[in-house]
């Protein structure tokens, strides 16, 4: 699961079994450990080498 709301996407997608790909592109501080996180779209493409 890939999403910007830490809550709804990503916390919803841990609740469920799914790795998540946290976009957060303004480096907002957070306690959370999504599987993958990441500021700009461009950095998906290393995550899929």
């Amino acid at each position: 699961m890939m999403g910007d709301d830490l809550e709804v996407d990503i916390l919803g997608a841990q609740n469920f079994g799914m790795d998540q790909l946290y976009f957060n592109p303004e480096a907002l501080p957070h306690n959370e450990q999504p599987s993958y996180e990441i500021r700009q779209l461009k950095e998906i493409v290393r995550l899929l080498l």
